[in-house]
């Protein structure tokens, strides 16, 4: 997860189903997490948690979403 210097940051996020939904969580960010519905809203969902947990704009990293 770590950064070089002129790379953007990439961070996986893990989507597992859990009943009728999908549970989002990151590698490296524990407390970082969303659910959704279906699985391609996980992309902005959890971009959106990532941003707010590490207080920078959503732009300035990419997430990679793997499904377990």
């Amino acid at each position: 997860m770590g950064r070089r210097t002129g790379e953007t940051e990439i961070f996986t996020a893990t989507a597992r189903r859990e009943g009728n939904f999908w549970a989002i969580t990151v590698d490296g960010l524990p407390r970082v997490h969303s659910h959704v519905w279906q699985l391609n809203q996980a992309e902005p969902m959890i971009r959106q948690a990532i941003a707010c947990n590490l207080d920078v704009p959503d732009f300035t990293f990419n997430v990679r979403v793997q499904e377990k």
